[in-house]
């Protein structure tokens, strides 16, 4: 039902124990989505630039066997849910969703969730729930103008290899680090507001690409910057701010 006029899929609950995927991408009528707590099984759910699309039906929170949601380009979606729950989920997409300005709290443990793309969404902040995400690998925040900082609850996710924030104006102040993490490979904050970086940076023992281009109000690295012993990539381009490296920093 791809590009179709549909404005909605069906009115009131409908069973459907054995339907497993949905794909509505660039139904650009559909406003809304349907009841789905008589759709148990669904494992799959595409609305990939669904441009009118305004709100996602609450009961997307029980659908314990979904392992792939694609809102990617939902321009005008407000709401998503306000707890989520889906233990199978492996893939959400959300980026491009620009209206959004909220991310569901976590009302229980999501270990299966690996890869989450928020960037371009309007999101003010990430819920201190997201250490409930256990094995999230992949975290893009990109172009989120709107978000100022991350909860310090992030650094619980050992299976973390990829954060990027770059482009994230607005954000300013970079979370200390309480334990060490030896998984994240590569953390972007390019073109951030960010000021400095903690001390506690040192504990990412794993990092091996840090990008700071563009964080023009960077005005100092710390000396623990140089215990990264896996860093090979440290881009410091254009932090106009920025007048001197760790002495000891080899890269």
């Amino acid at each position: 039902m791809q590009y179709s006029l549909i404005d909605r899929l069906w009115e009131g609950t409908q069973m459907l124990k054995n339907l497993k995927f949905i794909n509505l991408s660039h139904c650009q009528c559909l406003k809304e989505t349907p009841d789905f707590t008589m759709v148990p099984n669904l494992e799959k759910l595409i609305l990939q630039s669904c441009m009118s699309l305004i709100e996602v039906h609450p009961s997307i929170s029980t659908l314990t066997n979904l392992v792939l949601l694609n809102l990617n380009g939902c321009k005008e979606l407000k709401i998503l849910a306000s707890s989520i729950r889906m233990k199978s989920l492996k893939t959400l997409d959300l980026s491009g969703c620009s209206s959004l300005e909220m991310f569901p709290e976590i009302s229980e443990v999501m270990k299966e969730l690996s890869w989450l793309n928020l960037s371009g969404t309007k999101i003010k902040e990430l819920p201190s729930s997201i250490n409930y995400l256990l094995g999230l690998s992949y975290l893009d925040l990109k172009d989120c103008k709107e978000i100022k900082s991350l909860p310090s609850s992030i650094w619980q996710l050992k299976d973390l290899t990829y954060v990027t924030l770059s482009g994230c104006t607005k954000f300013e102040v970079f979370p200390s680090i309480e334990e060490n993490m030896e998984g994240l490979r590569q953390l972007h904050l390019d073109g951030t507001s960010i000021k400095e970086l903690s001390p506690s940076i040192e504990r990412l023992q794993g990092l091996e690409v840090l990008n700071l281009r563009d964080c023009r109000s960077l005005v100092h690295l710390p000396d623990t910057l140089c215990n990264l012993a896996h860093l090979v990539d440290l881009n410091h381009c254009g932090c106009t701010n920025l007048y001197q490296l760790p002495i000891n920093l080899r890269i």
